[in-house]
């Protein structure tokens, strides 16, 4: 075998290194793709489901999303926001306080959470009176410490508008707090009209914001001025209890009835169109007290059953009403 002169075997050896660092650059490219990503993969036809009430993985599921290619779950009985993959392996947990985490960022109970259009995560603690922020793996970055401009405050739901304005249930007062994208106080709406704020989403497409008013059964619409506009109420006047709302890709709205286990769907004047008290093969819903929708799929924390369900909401449309 005839031997490589120096220059050969230097340009030999560069080649292999560039190969290899573009194959490491696709790697990482890749692998940041699936962390941006705020949907997640399963079968049309079916579902996956974390934890379960002969589980100790979950102990009470108050909250649920998807970031990237990961479930967190806030856990109130655990103090703990957990992150799992969809086939329920906990990856890392987190609950602030630490030695490397912003100082009166320790979790209480952590009711809510919404990721803000920079990446990071926003926990509302109900009994702590505050919205810890965390970044993506963990680590508190800092907290708005609401009992101090509110005493008593109980912040039980939080979300965003595309503009990065956080808004944040308050529910002993019943209103609704807006901070704009540093974290500073805007305004709020809502009191007088809301029994028990509870979960909200913001249809930036219509200027409207959706909040749960469960004590008064009803979904209570806004507009972008903070002015009441309309109420969505389920079919035939049935006792109502929503706990937590969501937006489908098309705007229509989604209620979870926690109290009576049921998922209900709106259309976009406030029609039912549907409900669904249990996906194939799974127990009924026990107390569904959260959902998000990622993507094309609907995403269902059961504080009841100790379990959270990611499910195609095509396939939950079209289940028949139980």
């Amino acid at each position: 075998m005839a031997e490589l002169f120096p220059n050969e075997r230097r340009k030999k050896t560069t080649l292999l290194a560039v190969t290899l660092a573009l194959f490491v650059f696709l790697i990482i490219l890749l692998s940041l793709y699936q962390m941006m990503r705020n949907t997640v993969d399963i079968p049309e036809d079916t579902f996956v489901s974390i934890g379960g009430p002969a589980s100790n993985t979950l102990r009470r599921p108050l909250a649920a999303m998807a970031v990237g290619n990961r479930i967190y779950v806030a856990d109130g009985l655990d103090k703990a926001i957990k992150v799992f993959t969809l086939d329920g392996r906990l990856v890392f947990k987190f609950s602030g306080g630490g030695r490397l985490d912003a100082k009166d960022t320790a979790l209480d109970y952590p009711a809510s959470m919404a990721l803000s259009p920079n990446g990071l995560i926003y926990v509302a603690d109900a009994n702590a009176g505050k919205i810890v922020i965390f970044d993506k793996g963990g680590r508190a970055r800092r907290s708005l410490d609401l009992s101090k401009k509110w005493k008593g405050a109980k912040p039980i739901a939080v979300a965003f508008d595309k503009a990065g304005n956080l808004y944040v249930s308050e529910a002993i007062s019943g209103k609704v707090l807006v901070f704009n994208k540093k974290n500073r106080f805007v305004k709020e709406f809502g009191r007088g009209k809301l029994k028990f704020a509870n979960g909200i989403v913001v249809d930036d497409k219509r200027g409207r914001i959706y909040v749960a008013d469960t004590n008064n059964m009803r979904i209570l619409v806004f507009n972008r001025k903070g002015e009441a506009i309309k109420e969505f109420k389920p079919a035939g006047g049935k006792t109502f209890f929503p706990r937590s709302v969501a937006l489908d890709k098309d705007g229509r709205l989604i209620a979870a009835d926690t109290l009576n286990g049921r998922i209900l769907f709106f259309d976009k004047n406030g029609r039912q169109t549907n409900q669904v008290s249990k996906l194939p093969e799974s127990e009924p819903f026990f107390l569904p007290n959260n959902i998000r929708v990622s993507g094309d799929k609907l995403i269902i924390a059961d504080r009841g059953l100790s379990q959270v369900f990611i499910v195609n909401l095509k396939s939950l449309k079209s289940f028949k009403a139980k």
